[in-house]
Formats: structure tokens, sequence, C-alpha cells
């Protein structure tokens, strides 16, 4: 299958399942950026991870209902983010800004590729 057509897809599965945000924790209290996709069925999770080429999927988790869920952080975060942008929607792309503006702010933290300029 087409290259673009598989990340089209992947950005639809992520703009309608996916989440952005931050998460503290770690030695040094930094915030990390995360994303995250649950489903019931790990199928289409696998799906998107191969497509994507990062993260990992986890479960299932039997206090959230034999959910499974895949997950990337930091720089690969970012990697995936860069991937789908294209193809995502524009208030999945408003969420997006908001974290990786509010990860950029943190002291000793290099700019994130939004920050510079070459998300549009």
């Amino acid at each position: 299958m087409n290259r673009k057509i598989q990340l089209a897809w992947a950005a639809g599965f992520f703009d309608g399942e996916g989440c952005t945000y931050l998460c503290s924790g770690g030695a040094r209290k930094r915030k990390t950026l995360r994303l995250c996709v649950w489903q019931k069925d790990p199928r289409p999770l696998r799906r998107f991870n191969r497509v994507v080429g990062y993260g990992t999927v986890y479960g299932p988790y039997a206090s959230q209902g034999d959910m499974y869920e895949w997950v990337v952080q930091c720089d690969r975060a970012e990697r995936v983010l860069a991937l789908l942008w294209p193809y995502l929607s524009q208030p999945k792309k408003e969420q997006a800004m908001a974290k990786l503006a509010e990860w950029d702010e943190q002291p000793g933290k290099r700019k994130t590729w939004a920050a510079s300029g070459r998300a549009a």
C-alpha cells in the first residue's frame, strides 16, 4: 500500500482515537510529551505501530476492561506527530501544538520541530 495512504489512515485513526498530553515524573521532575491510543482489540494498534514506526503496544489491562494501549513519548512522540501532521484535523493539530508549546517551555529543553516553525 502507498506510504501516503498508510499515513493518512494512521492520522485518521489517531485523530479519532488518540491523545497528546504531558505527564510529569522522573528524577528531574520534567514533563514528558506522550501520545497514546486505547483500544479493546490490539490489531488496529499494531497496524498503527507498524505504519508510524515508533511506540509500543501494551496490555491487556484488566483494570481497564482488558484494553490495550499504544504509547510513545518524548522525541519519538514528536516524530510521530511530524509524520501524521499533513493529515491531521485542525482540532488535533491545535491540541498537539498546545502540548508541544508547553513541553518546549521547560528549562534546558531543545525546541521541537513545531516551535521552530516547521509545522503549518
